[in-house]
């Protein structure tokens, strides 16, 4: 059945590709929409992550510096400082699983747009997963971290 499209009689054959795409203008504007939106997520994951590792590595030198402050009784804040740095690495792993960058699954073949999305919600899909598993190790290192500020504000307030 022929339809009018671009202002002339076009039969359905014309107007879709041969992988069964379409190929007007409106389908290629949605799915650009829908990529730039997918990167924006994947950008903003990698800036998420980029900032929670600052904090993580914020947190063990804060730790490491009141653990030294500490000196009559080193033993409680070394162990303090040991579980601030432990979590912080296992959030620290999760944290550059998300910077890493990822081309897995990309499509071979250029020009196969519902391919190339699918890849790119895969990726703004696992880089979001990983940022979300760090966030549980971050607030026990964050925990910690206050542990340790505690102890090293009792140690002052003993020796003074």
């Amino acid at each position: 059945m022929a339809q009018v499209f671009a202002g002339r009689m076009t039969s359905r054959d014309e107007r879709t590709s041969t992988a069964g795409r379409s190929r007007s203008g409106a389908d290629l504007r949605v799915a650009r929409a829908t990529a730039e939106s997918l990167q924006a997520i994947i950008r903003l994951a990698d800036a998420k992550a980029a900032t929670l590792l600052g904090v993580a590595g914020g947190m063990v030198t804060m730790s490491a510096d009141m653990a030294l402050a500490t000196q009559p009784c080193p033993v409680p804040a070394a162990l303090v400082f040991a579980l601030t740095a432990l979590t912080s690495a296992k959030a620290g792993w999760h944290l550059l699983a998300v910077v890493r960058p990822r081309i897995d699954g990309w499509p071979a073949r250029a020009g196969a747009w519902d391919q190339e999305l699918a890849a790119l919600r895969r990726i703004a899909v696992a880089k979001n997963r990983e940022a979300l598993r760090s966030i549980p190790w971050l607030v026990l290192s964050g925990g910690a971290t206050g542990a340790e500020i505690a102890l090293a504000i009792a140690n002052n307030l003993w020796i003074s």
